[in-house]
């Protein structure tokens, strides 16, 4: 029953991406899709397709960090998974000092 739903829940996004092609965030979903089935590199690619379109989709980002954690990549990891840490507080930083002003 849930792979059905994961099946379409595809088919949705597929039919958006042939209205939309440069939609990051269809990729982004399309990749969360292709990471449950366990299909690694093909939800890799999906957020490779993410970035491409919208460079500052920070969850993409995420994934990719978690994604290469689970192709045994860990070094490629930790570098995208940092990435997003660090720009988590440079945006927590800001905000605070916005508050203080």
């Amino acid at each position: 029953l849930l792979t059905d739903r994961w099946n379409e829940g595809e088919k949705v996004l597929d039919k958006a991406l042939s209205l939309f092609p440069y939609n990051g965030e269809i990729y982004f979903y399309k990749g969360l899709v292709e990471k449950n089935r366990r299909d690694y590199a093909k939800a890799l690619q999906m957020m490779n397709s993410c970035i491409q379109y919208q460079s500052n989709f920070l969850e993409a980002y995420r994934e990719k960090g978690l994604l290469f954690k689970e192709l045994g990549s860990p070094d490629s990891s930790a570098y995208y998974l940092n990435f997003v840490r660090q720009i988590d507080e440079a945006l927590a930083a800001q905000a605070a000092a916005q508050v203080v002003l």
